[in-house]
């Protein structure tokens, strides 16, 4: 059984000698999709560029708003800005995430950034940087500095606002 008739099988429990010529052809789209990501790998993935900062303010709504507890998620990109992958690496309270930044280094390796984007949420809509917030983005940035990778910008995301540490002059 070929891959792409395991794939349907399993997914929808159809027999493919038993369809009708419209299902066949999308079963046919699927089946070079399922061959396109076999042969290319997931990596190969279209990349999405940060083009302004609307954009990146509505994937990070989207993302990390409403939520009832803090997540940190780091958004990871190439040299021309574009995104390579974003990934939510801690959960956390209704209050606080502990962010290991061992953990994060190992991520900014992994996906080999030349630059990356930090962002929370603030479930209480409260967009205010903490303490820690600042001393956190202040040791990422002086880490990640030591292998040449820049902190862009941490965003935190609150009710439909937001607060850029860029913006406000602490990076």
């Amino acid at each position: 059984m070929d891959l792409y008739q395991y794939v349907l099988k399993k997914a929808t429990g159809y027999n493919y000698n038993y369809l009708f010529v419209d299902e066949i052809q999308e079963i046919e789209e699927l089946k070079e999709l399922i061959h396109y990501i076999s042969k290319e790998g997931i990596k190969r993935r279209d990349l999405t560029t940060i083009k302004n900062k609307e954009n990146l303010l509505e994937f990070l709504k989207i993302n990390l708003s409403p939520r009832n507890n803090e997540e940190f998620k780091i958004l990871f990109l190439n040299n021309a800005n574009k995104l390579i992958a974003e990934k939510t690496l801690f959960y956390g309270t209704i209050d606080k995430s502990a962010v290991y930044p061992r953990v994060v280094l190992e991520e900014v390796l992994r996906y080999n950034s030349a630059g990356v984007i930090l962002a929370h949420n603030h479930p209480s809509g409260n967009l205010r940087p903490s303490k820690q917030d600042i001393q956190l983005t202040e040791a990422l940035q002086e880490l990640l500095e030591k292998i040449n990778v820049m902190v862009l910008d941490h965003v935190i995301i609150g009710d439909d606002e937001y607060f850029s540490f860029r913006e406000e002059g602490l990076i």
